[in-house]
């Protein structure tokens, strides 16, 4: 830059040729180094024009152009030297800490002798040292020149890295190794470094180093590089066990064992920490311990104990694929790092990474674009910041406990988590679904097994992951319904097309006929009629879109349009299409209910409208749902209900000719766009990246967990009763049903302390606890699927096909409860999801194992931990047997008004109450609003919850509700991107996280109690503005 101002300066002082000269190369090194696209010239006596304007005008511009480069080439500066032998051997020995650590196992390996000892290494280390010659210094001078080029042409911002030292060794005294570290002291095999054999790789090996240096020079940027792969560094080193010492082998990379990640080990989290040991000790000269080297994982709890990576089922998902380096968080990130710089998102080949978001990671650090959520204004957000928003919560961003408890109890796991592949958001909780999951994959492997349970879901597992067979089916077999529909020209046409086979077997309507429980006659099925599905979901985002309804909006034109595309129509056709299809939607919206107003008080009683088939004839003479019902034999039900009567008039009113366009795009680009995640590769990536894209985030789930979702989804119970044999027993199930019977008898005694209710609604609701079922577990029926088959791989099966069997055989089961009898033996239901409800039409609360884990439930966790994970979670689903949608059912789940109705009312005004409060919430600062009456019921039944454990807890002597109150705490610790927040607020029937945390626990005296919360604290609710219902 020095000699761009010198150029400058001799170019306004000079004159005759000499300026001419100076003007001519000033405008080259303008063009070439401020990538200016404008028109500069140089006239007859050097006087330098930019677009006709004399370069003079142009002064302050030009200042801060050569400022902006100082600035570039300052921050891609990294700053070095060389030492000399003498300054290089004192360096080594000034590194005793790395000595006095050494083990008898380092000095074997490292002298290449039994019983070596300290004074004869250290003198070994000294001879190891060497000077670096003039031509050394100029390779290296390269190296260090290239680093710094990518550094500044990618816009990278490297953290403070105190100035760096070269040191030329054998590496003898590190066994032969090719580079290592000491702080910012960087050693090196010079020549080996500078060989042919390492070439280009000199660079990589580089960069590796130097990011060793800046985690010495920045202890946060080595935080906040460890947590890309999840591991958490704390103040203290931990102890190495001597199980583990007795094997161990320093490393100069790694300054420190104190981060530490969660493994999954026998089944079980253990959080772990890292250290490099041996196999076995030096026996002879010539071993080495690189050949019998291998990662140690040692348990942070003390134990004398250490496990390997293959003992680790999801070590790699930990560490990641981009590197075989694995030894250490240091090393495994000091890869990666030197990866990102120099090869970016593509990687050396231009094929990317097996884990690219840690490179993504890395790269977003070294922009500045990790940093773009702390733009978000919480000075807007009340009464608290929204913490489960990921990137929030930092090292400087918490709070007392009794300003924010939520924030301050699960501070360090919303800084540290981060998103599996394929999510938008992280809680312990998904450690439930990783643990059946992992279960389950064995299962589905295991060619061991016998038996048709396990058979067919792994026949349908293998067919979802043999791309090259789904490759060369495509989208041929949705090729006959695309042509047979191209030829529908008149609502005639239309008509007999949506009750042909061809869309019967492979089609939609515009309208949907389901079986379920009656809710009138809860022992009978009953044939409902619903609206068919709308592109954006919500029908009021037709009317107002949401920044949700938008992102929804791009995914569906991008999935329609991919599909219409692949399915023969050129790109002037699908735009049409998809106009024609959204503006039928926007049609039909104006009468289908909002989700708002399905989450009302009053939604049940009208979506039960029990009607006959004659009603339905006149409530659509046009539209062919009657003929639709006669012809596939939903007509002989006894029992017909119609959950929105003026949708279907609505329906009818708009199937008319004028319409058909936009009929044809509706059932044209649903049917296809279903199916993009059942033909072929292309088509399911093109899904996936629209799929991130929405919930922002940019990595997928993999091809195995993906086949694994779509297996359970369809073979639960096959796959249940083998998972029952092999991972439960009778005396968890025993433990978790007297639990749950535990938590109903105390509701008993909180209904007789409500002062609101009357004695005869009071009854009423002693009466539905007592006939209240408890599913615990897993169940002793199940249903029938003998009707179910797959076509194995090997018998010529194909993915597709068996989709369309397991449709057939779903719609003969279903077919079969048409006037039958409800049996409550059998639960409707996969006991192996991550969920726990309560089911209003059977009257039963449902706790399923896939909901365990060490967030909700150990059998060895404290009775205050059990009552504030899993208890406060079951006495949740009790209490939605009385919030405002579980209290209009009876005991034997029909939809009765049991209330008496000044009781009823009582019970809406102080929902009405709960609904305000959170209507005062504001969780954003981009205007999306929170909407009490969409919550009203999850946050009901959280407090409600919450109650019956204090209650019980009151029995209990010397009852530790600290323990009780941060056990609930971290059951809904979550975070997860913007994007996630904003559509559960705006889909979800629950509050967000911190809000079922915070808002519930500042109910209760005993919290108040517990932590000395007054007037004036952020968790502090008057007494008179607290809105529990219970």
């Amino acid at each position: 830059m020095s000699f761009y101002i010198l150029m400058i300066f001799f170019y306004k002082e000079e004159s005759g040729m000499s300026k001419k000269i100076l003007a001519m190369m000033l405008a080259v090194m303008m063009l070439f180094t401020s990538g200016c696209s404008a028109q500069l010239a140089v006239d007859k006596d050097g006087n330098i024009s930019v677009d006709g304007v004399p370069i003079e005008e142009y002064a302050d511009e030009l200042s801060d152009l050569i400022g902006d480069l100082n600035k570039e080439d300052e921050q891609s500066r990294i700053e070095y030297s060389y030492a000399t032998k003498e300054e290089g051997i004192d360096l080594l020995m000034s590194n005793k800490e790395y000595y006095d650590g050494f083990t008898q196992n380092d000095l074997d390996y490292k002298m290449q002798k039994k019983d070596a000892v300290m004074d004869e290494y250290l003198d070994f280390a000294k001879d190891q040292v060497l000077d670096f010659t003039e031509e050394e210094k100029s390779a290296i001078d390269s190296i260090m020149s290239e680093i710094e080029d990518k550094i500044r042409e990618n816009g990278y911002v490297l953290p403070e890295l105190d100035p760096i030292v070269f040191i030329s060794t054998t590496q003898k005294e590190e066994c032969g190794s090719l580079a290592y570290t000491h702080g910012t002291q960087i050693y090196f095999n010079t020549k080996r470094m500078l060989s042919a054999d390492i070439g280009d790789q000199a660079k990589v090996i580089m960069a590796h180093e130097l990011f060793h240096c800046l985690t010495r020079s920045n202890p946060d940027f080595r935080k906040d590089m460890y947590r890309l792969i999840g591991f958490t560094v704390q103040d203290d080193d931990f102890v190495i066990p001597p199980s583990a010492k007795e094997f161990f082998i320093s490393n100069p990379d790694v300054e420190h064992h104190n981060a530490y990640a969660t493994f999954t080990i026998d089944g079980e989290k253990v959080d772990c920490f890292t250290a490099l040991v041996t196999t076995k000790h030096f026996e002879k000269a010539g071993d080495s311990f690189f050949d019998c080297a291998t990662t140690a994982l040692i348990p942070i709890d003390g134990r004398d104990v250490y496990y390997t990576l293959e003992d680790a089922s999801d070590f790699y998902d930990v560490f990641g694929m981009n590197t075989g380096y694995v030894i250490d968080p240091e090393e495994c990130m000091a890869d990666n790092f030197s990866y990102a710089l120099m090869y970016g998102a593509d990687g050396e080949d231009g094929k990317g990474y097996k884990t690219p978001e840690i490179i993504e990671g890395i790269l977003n650090y070294l922009t500045g674009e990790s940093e773009v959520v702390q733009n978000i204004d919480t000075s807007v957000m009340k009464p608290w910041i929204n913490s489960n928003i990921m990137g929030l919560v930092t090292d400087d961003v918490n709070a007392d406990l009794k300003d924010d408890f939520y924030l301050n109890i699960n501070h360090d796991y919303l800084r540290d988590a981060k998103l599996r592949p394929g999510y938008s958001s992280e809680s312990p909780i998904f450690d439930a679904s990783d643990i059946v999951k992992e279960r389950c994959l064995k299962i589905l492997t295991d060619k061991s097994l016998t038996g048709r349970d396990a058979r067919m879901p792994q026949d349908f597992y293998e067919l979802y992951l043999d791309w090259d067979a789904r490759n060369e089916v495509g989208v041929e077999p949705l090729m006959p319904f695309v042509e047979k529909l191209s030829k529908v020209k008149t609502l005639k046409d239309m008509t007999d097309f949506l009750l042909s086979d061809m869309n019967f077997d492979y089609g939609v309507m515009l309208s949907r006929v389901v079986i379920s429980v009656d809710a009138n006659d809860s022992t009978k099925y009953c044939v409902e009629i619903v609206p068919a599905s709308l592109s954006l979901g919500d029908s009021a985002e037709y009317v107002n879109m949401t920044e949700n309804g938008k992102r929804m909006k791009t995914v569906r034109e991008g999935q329609y349009g991919y599909m219409l595309g692949r399915v023969g129509f050129d790109e002037n056709e699908t735009e049409q299409l998809i106009r024609d299809m959204f503006d039928f939607e926007r049609k039909i919206a104006e009468y289908q209910m909002t989700s708002l107003e399905k989450s009302a008080s009053d939604a049940y009683k009208k979506m039960v409208n029990p009607v006959a088939m004659d009603d339905l004839r006149k409530m659509s003479p046009d539209y062919p749902l009657v003929r639709y019902m006669e012809e596939r034999g939903y007509s002989e039900s006894k029992l017909i209900n119609l959950s929105e009567p003026e949708w279907l008039k609505g329906l009818n009113s708009l199937y008319k000719d004028e319409n058909l366009n936009g009929i044809k795009a509706y059932i044209l680009a649903h049917t296809v766009g279903n199916y993009i995640n059942e033909t072929d590769e292309e088509a399911h990536r093109t899904y996936q990246r629209l799929a991130n894209e929405y919930m922002g985030i940019t990595d997928s789930k993999s091809d195995e967990e993906e086949a694994y979702n779509q297996t359970m989804s369809m073979f639960s119970d096959n796959i249940s009763r083998i998972y029952i044999e092999q991972y439960l027993n009778e005396d968890i199930r025993e433990e978790i049903r007297t639990l749950c019977q535990d938590t109903a008898d105390t509701y008993y005694e909180m209904f007789d302390e409500i002062d609101w209710l009357s004695e005869e609604t009071r009854e009423e609701a002693k009466n539905k606890l007592k006939h209240l079922t408890i599913h615990a577990v897993y169940p002793d029926k199940w249903r029938d699927d003998s009707m179910f088959s797959v076509t194995s791989k090997e018998d010529g099966g194909s993915y597709f096909q068996a989709i369309l069997d397991y449709e057939k055989a779903n719609r003969e089961r279903e077919m079969t409860r048409i006037n039958g009898d409800v049996d409550r033996d059998i639960w409707e239901l996969n006991i192996l999801d991550t969920n726990a409800f309560y089911n209003p039409q059977d009257n039963s609360i449902n706790i399923i194992p896939g909901f365990f884990c060490d967030a909700t439930y150990r059998s060895d966790m404290s009775i205050e931990e059990k009552y504030g994970a899993l208890g406060s979670v079951i006495g949740h689903e009790i209490s939605h047997a009385f919030d405002t949608n579980g209290a209009q059912f009876d005991a034997d789940g029909n939809l009765r008004n049991w209330w008496k109705d000044e009781d009823f009312e009582a019970f809406l005004d102080r929902a009405d109450k709960l609904i305000a409060y959170y209507d005062g919430i504001v969780a954003f600062d981009d205007g999306t609003p929170y909407r009490g009456q969409m919550v009203q019921t999850e946050a009901i039944a959280d407090m409600a919850g919450f109650k019956c454990m204090l209650k019980m807890a009151e029995k209990i002597e010397d009852f530790d509700y600290d323990k009780f109150f941060r056990a609930n705490a971290y059951l809904w610790a979550e975070t997860g991107t913007v994007s996630y927040m904003e559509s559960v607020v705006l889909a979800d029937s629950h509050p967000l996280n911190y809000l079922r945390c915070n808002v519930t626990a500042a109910q209760y005296d005993e919290f108040y109690d517990t932590y000395g919360i007054k007037e004036g604290d952020g968790m502090y609710i008057a007494p008179e503005d607290r809105i529990a219902v219970w």
